[in-house]
């Protein structure tokens, strides 16, 4: 499972990118929550600054960004791979390699934020050495 590697995500990868960036918000938060505009500007800075990342099996199949190292701390975000490939391992592979990058890079660990009403990501982030630390509520009042 997972089979494929590792590459740093390139401008000619944005269209993709803020694609999935929009799904995975939409998979996240809801439908009508996302601002594709602001999205394609994130994720062309995130590509910019060298901090998103494909696995690809030879074509893109996951996605996986970070943020820059602070306080020797990296947070992995945008966790993403599409429906019809889920199930595979390749965002697994895509988590583990960008851990490995990030600690090769400086980071003393990585943290990451799942939705515990999500088991099967959860159970991924638990094989992979991630650990719970706490639980977060929010709370829309609108």
């Amino acid at each position: 499972k997972g089979g494929g590697s590792l590459r740093l995500a390139t401008p000619d990868d944005l269209s993709l990118l803020t694609h999935w960036a929009v799904a995975f918000q939409h998979d996240t938060f809801g439908p009508g929550v996302v601002d594709s505009e602001s999205l394609a500007r994130f994720m062309a800075r995130k590509i910019e600054y060298g901090l998103v990342w494909l696995w690809h099996t030879p074509e893109p199949v996951a996605m996986t960004a970070a943020t820059s190292i602070a306080a020797g701390v990296s947070r992995i975000q945008h966790v993403y791979t599409p429906p019809r490939l889920r199930g595979s391992g390749f965002a697994a592979a895509c988590v583990s390699a960008v851990v490995t990058d990030r600690l090769a890079a400086g980071a003393d660990r990585c943290v990451l934020f799942t939705d515990l009403n999500n088991p099967t990501a959860s159970a991924v982030y638990q094989r992979l050495g991630f650990e719970p630390v706490s639980e977060h509520l929010e709370i829309d009042f609108t």
